[in-house]
């Protein structure tokens, strides 16, 4: 009886013991040993159970986070005492920096390292491991700190794989790595090549210095060879087999660079646009060829041809006539474009749905600094355009973005409270709406997650305000 009760004590204390090493930061020791921070892992139970946004902890999400804090450490900005991914957590949660679902806000990471801002997110510029690891090194080079998404990509079952790493350094194709989910060092031994997408490129105070900051970054894209065929009958469809192109230019560092020839149609360096050609109307048209890199874009373009049916001959629209009416734009030959400003009464609305991030900058052109980066997809409101680059104005926010990538959002009338429009009233909608309020006070102005619409739907009280009335409300409707 004795031993049988003596178990039972073990086993209630062992319980006690598990609880309350899974407590989260409030009551956890989340302090670090001095020279660990290069073997942290996101799971540590000093931090796991720390919550990230309202659904997530630091052990399931917090690979970017304890990337962050490791470079604090590595970069002499801050010590072990003074940081490690729980307090990191604890102080971004505190300003405000994470969504409801776990995003890190980008303007939050100052507040909580002192001097340290995100100074660009890009793609890799080629697709193979060495070309990728020696990208990655140029910028450690500068004295910038790199934060790899190492994996990034769809399983066959449709599971989403995402995961970064801090890049240490690279040598001869090789990259070193401080992983949040293992002890392995080289990065492409423990995770494949091909799903590492892009990276981070990181600033600390006085890192680097001030020499490294090199303005007037540019690029160029040539023609190698042009496709076989440029001349087409009247119903063929465009074949752009043969046609390559390569781009190159000049980075931000003052370090030349130049991409290895890609195919039309294929390339990952430059886009092939070809919205233009008709081959139902003889015309003479144009292939665009797009690159955009170091925040500065060009584009070139070539003729192909489809034949005056008739004669066999190339011809332009002016040359021709047709009984059915048709519009074409006319491209000048100088690859040189004007920009005009269109400034509206009325904000227009345009999505970010193709970027993992909103960046505002201070200028519309090449040379504009970054004055916030906001991360996720949102919802942007511009009162003017100039080129490829829309005008957020705001009480606590002017700037610049581009809108090149986005899509402009087009009106559409939702019923009152069916914010997703799927001709329901139910709890998705209450979801939404509350991830609204709950984002509305954290984001600048003009910068949303939803559109003037979904907002109009959502102020199911139909007083003009978006706010708590309108969550009872809702309650109301769905419960009562």
């Amino acid at each position: 009886m004795k031993h049988k009760l003596f178990r039972k004590l073990i086993c209630m204390l062992s319980a006690i013991f598990m609880i309350f090493s899974a407590l989260p930061l409030e009551v956890a020791d989340v302090s670090a040993k001095a020279g660990e921070y290069r073997y942290w892992l996101q799971t540590d139970k000093r931090w796991n159970y720390v919550p990230v946004g309202s659904y997530y902890n630091v052990g399931s999400v917090g690979c970017l986070i304890t990337s962050f804090a490791m470079i604090a450490i590595h970069s002499g900005t801050m010590s072990e005492d003074e940081m490690n991914p729980g307090i990191f957590t604890q102080k971004a949660t505190e300003y405000g920096g994470f969504t409801e679902w776990g995003i890190l806000l980008w303007n939050a990471i100052p507040k909580v390292v002192p001097g340290m801002t995100v100074y660009d997110k890009r793609y890799f510029s080629s697709s193979d491991p060495y070309s990728k690891a020696v990208e990655m090194q140029e910028w450690i080079d500068k004295g910038y700190y790199i934060i790899c998404h190492c994996q990034d990509y769809y399983d066959s079952s449709g599971y989403y794989h995402s995961h970064w790493v801090f890049v240490e350094g690279a040598s001869e194709g090789v990259v070193y790595m401080l992983d949040p989910a293992s002890w392995n060092y080289s990065m492409f031994d423990q995770y494949y090549s091909g799903y590492a997408t892009e990276y981070m490129i990181i600033q600390c105070e006085d890192h680097p210095s001030p020499e490294f900051m090199v303005q007037g970054a540019s690029i160029d894209i040539s023609l190698n060879s042009l496709p076989y065929k440029t001349d087409y009958q009247v119903g063929e469809e465009l074949d752009l087999t043969g046609g390559e192109a390569v781009v190159s230019g000049t980075g931000y560092m003052g370090v030349p660079w130049e991409l290895k020839p890609e195919s039309m149609g294929d390339a990952m360096s430059f886009e092939t646009r070809t919205d233009e050609f008709d081959s139902s109307v003889p015309d003479t048209y144009n292939i665009y060829l797009y690159a955009k890199r170091d925040r500065v874009e060009k584009t070139i373009s070539f003729p192909v041809y489809v034949l005056d049916p008739e004669t066999g001959e190339r011809v332009n629209h002016s040359e021709i006539q047709t009984t059915v009416p048709y519009e074409t734009t006319v491209v000048p030959e100088s690859t040189e474009t004007t920009c005009v400003s269109q400034v509206f009464e009325s904000p227009k609305q345009y999505f970010s749905e193709n970027s993992e991030s909103v960046d505002v900058i201070s200028s519309p052109d090449e040379n504009g600094n970054v004055i916030v980066s906001v991360l996720g997809k949102y919802v942007v409101n511009v009162s003017e355009v100039y080129g490829n680059y829309g005008l957020i104005d705001g009480d606590d926010l002017k700037g610049w973005t581009d809108i090149s990538e986005m899509s402009e959002v087009i009106p559409v009338v939702h019923a009152k409270g069916d914010i997703n429009n799927d001709g329901e009233v139910n709890f998705y909608d209450l979801a939404v709406l509350n991830e609204y309020l709950r984002t509305k006070e954290k984001l600048p102005d003009n910068i949303s997650i939803l559109n003037f619409s979904e907002i109009d739907s959502a102020d199911i009280n139909s007083d003009g305000v978006i706010d708590e009335s309108d969550v009872f409300e809702y309650l109301n409707k769905l419960i009562l």
